[in-house]
């Protein structure tokens, strides 16, 4: 991206939560590390596309990125899919067919 081959949309389509995931867990180690090897360049490139995946879901989205493994957004994604089984069992909407596990022969 920084050389101009893609285009940051199209990265941030793909790759956006994950680039947001893995700097939520290791920004902290990586800046740590930055000071500790006095080495301030220290995957500066994995950043920028954080900070440019961090603006396009600002400019696209509205909201900055969060990371899923928080409490609060884990029970809402919890309640959505308890709401889908449940309406599932109701008939509301449909269920997915279930594809038959081939046997095998036992002699």
């Amino acid at each position: 991206m920084a050389e101009g081959h893609v285009r940051p949309l199209d990265v941030w389509h793909e790759w956006s939560a994950e680039a947001g995931w893995w700097w939520a867990h290791l920004g902290p180690y990586i800046e740590g590390s930055r000071k500790n090897d006095q080495q301030p360049e220290y995957n500066m490139n994995f950043e920028s596309l954080v900070r440019e995946m961090q603006r396009l879901d600002l400019q696209v989205t509205g909201k900055p990125y969060l990371n899923p493994a928080t409490v609060a957004e884990k029970i809402d994604l919890l309640t959505v899919q308890l709401q889908r089984e449940q309406d599932a069992a109701k008939g509301i909407i449909p269920t997915r067919k279930v594809a038959p596990v081939p046997t095998v022969a036992t002699e």
